[in-house]
């Protein structure tokens, strides 16, 4: 039988002393990096890039807005009319925030957020970076992992409506698109575009 002993930070353990004192030493630095982890998240999202996110996102609801507008103009008289709509994203596990909730922290004063709020918004872009992590297996650039989960287009989707004359608005599904006349088709993809474009030149 063989006995090793070592030598950590001037003292000499046997491997099972060892073992204990890398335990404890890695759970302190776990939590020394949680605490700089949560530091950071707070500065960056509530007090920095959160107030830049919330008027990207105040600026692109006034964009759909204006869309919808200019698209009600041209479509005064016509028996089938389309509409915009640009909705949050529900959440995707236990630990992330529906965008709704998520986009209601952010436009808060910094000031104002109260520990509960902070610790949902801060496990929730925990939550979505490990996933971003994980799923491209650490090959990306940690920045462009930041990017991608900070990137405000990723929390909500654009949806179609139409509505005909006489009946209430509907989600345009593709198997309504399917069913409709070449002309509705060309309707469906042109107008929306150029009143997209229309609006994003007069802002």
């Amino acid at each position: 039988r063989s006995y090793f002993k070592a030598i950590y930070q001037g003292k000499s353990l046997n491997l099972y002393a060892l073992l204990d004192t890398l335990k404890d030493a890695i759970d302190e630095n776990n939590q020394l990096i949680s605490e700089q982890d949560r530091h950071l998240f707070e500065e960056i999202l509530l007090k920095t890039v959160g107030s830049k996110i919330r008027d990207r996102i105040n600026s692109s609801k006034v964009w759909v807005k204006e869309i919808n507008e200019i698209m009600k103009e041209m479509q005064k008289n016509s028996s089938l009319s389309f509409g915009l709509e640009w909705r949050s994203k529900n959440a995707e596990s236990m630990e992330e925030l529906e965008t709704k909730e998520l986009v209601r922290i952010l436009k808060m004063d910094p000031e104002t957020v109260q520990d509960e709020e902070s610790n949902r918004l801060i496990n929730h872009f925990r939550s979505k970076l490990q996933k971003e992590i994980e799923f491209n297996n650490a090959n990306d650039a940690y920045s462009s992992v930041i990017f991608d989960v900070l990137d405000y287009r990723n929390w909500f989707e654009f949806k179609m409506t139409y509505q005909r004359t006489g009946e209430n608005k509907r989600e345009l599904t593709n198997k309504v698109f399917s069913v409709f006349s070449g002309g509705e088709k060309a309707k469906t993809m042109y107008i929306p575009l150029f009143a997209a474009v229309s609006a994003k030149l007069n802002s």
